[in-house]
């Protein structure tokens, strides 16, 4: 089992710097997924890893070695490109013992190698087609056999399913977790999807302009986000982001001003482990799954507003009602057959657990303190 670490990592381009400094420690095993918008510097990063793209400073370890100046076939690392890279005129059986045949691997240790990747990936019938013969998802599993045949000490994924319809897409994301689970090597994957980075991985690098945002397991990136970056880029409907103010409600408690713009303003109930924000400026964070709609008794956990529903998207599953703040639009996401309606007035209700306040001028998340 291998792991790898990032030490200070950075590249420029001339004096053009496109990753600043970047530190991560990948532990054996793990399933480590880059996400960010485009051109936030995830391919670059994992270039860099994989020896594609040279190391402007800092280093780069796996296993322990330092690999700044090794050659990419001596890595120990397999990459998985989003274009397949699948010679046309041999078998998927070809494909994939290719570079066995170029390390000079033993013809009996191929068939055997090839073999258990053909049926791991279940592609043992399609052995001896040619990949036109192939649909996309099965041409991505060729390009995943291929990868894992060399049995490298490190899997590199660079958006290896954009180019699948849905129905296949998660098809194949499915099995590439399969195949984590069986395997258990250490894989790094690169998506600008979020489904796949918060099913796949056990760690999320978000990333933004070459730094890094937030390094943690899925759920505390998408409950917990270390910014309001990582809070708005992570989910759709994003989090909502609303600008605040705290002031002392009833019993000294807090309670959060949420600006809305030409209509009186919304009093949100916050807990009692926000009591220190009084006075502050903020920005009040909640995921539109985190609202319900109609009344909720008395219960302490909840917050009751009643707002003027904008716009109404039904999903199937879901009704995604959208009201307005000053910041924008407010998301939440309700039941199929919620009583909720466009043009009316309705009645919403927070879940005050899982409010996130961030810091007004940096964007931070501010620790709950315990009351």
């Amino acid at each position: 089992m291998t792991g790898v670490v990032l030490n200070d990592v950075r590249k420029s381009y001339g004096d053009l710097q496109v990753i600043h400094g970047i530190d991560l420690s990948i532990d054996p095993g793990d399933f480590i997924v880059f996400v960010g918008p485009s051109g936030c510097g995830k391919s670059t990063l994992l270039r860099m890893i994989a020896g594609l793209e040279r190391i402007s400073d800092g280093t780069v370890s796996i296993s322990g070695r330092v690999v700044n100046d090794v050659p990419a076939p001596d890595r120990g690392i397999s990459m998985v490109f989003q274009s397949y890279a699948l010679y046309p005129h041999m078998t998927v059986g070809d494909n994939m013992a290719f570079g066995l045949r170029i390390r000079r691997t033993p013809a009996e240790r191929i068939r055997e190698t090839v073999g258990q990747a053909a049926e791991a990936l279940q592609l043992g019938q399609y052995i001896d087609r040619l990949p036109k013969a192939l649909s996309g998802g099965q041409r991505q599993r060729v390009a995943i056999g291929r990868a894992i045949v060399r049995e490298p000490e490190v899997f590199l994924f660079d958006e290896p399913l954009s180019n699948l319809d849905a129905a296949l897409r998660n098809q194949t994301r499915m099995e590439i977790a399969r195949l984590h689970r069986e395997i258990g090597a250490t894989m790094i994957y690169v998506t600008h999807d979020q489904i796949e980075a918060l099913t796949l991985a056990t760690k999320i690098a978000v990333l933004k302009d070459g730094e890094l945002q937030q390094f943690d397991t899925p759920d505390r990136v998408y409950n917990q986000p270390a910014n309001t970056f990582v809070a708005g880029f992570m989910g759709a409907p994003p989090m909502n982001l609303v600008a605040a103010e705290i002031i002392a409600g009833d019993g000294g408690a807090a309670v959060a001003v949420l600006e809305r713009a030409g209509q009186p303003p919304v009093h949100v109930g916050l807990p009692a482990s926000r009591k220190r924000l009084v006075g502050r400026r903020v920005v009040f964070g909640l995921r539109p799954e985190a609202i319900c709609s109609g009344p909720v008794g008395s219960r302490p956990d909840h917050a009751e507003i009643d707002v003027d529903i904008d716009y109404v998207e039904v999903t199937g599953a879901d009704r995604i009602a959208v009201t307005n703040f000053t910041s924008g639009p407010f998301y939440a996401r309700l039941p199929a057959d919620a009583d909720v309606h466009e043009g009316r007035r309705a009645r919403l209700n927070f879940d005050r657990d899982k409010i996130n306040v961030f810091d007004a001028d940096t964007g931070a998340r501010i620790a709950e303190e315990t009351p």
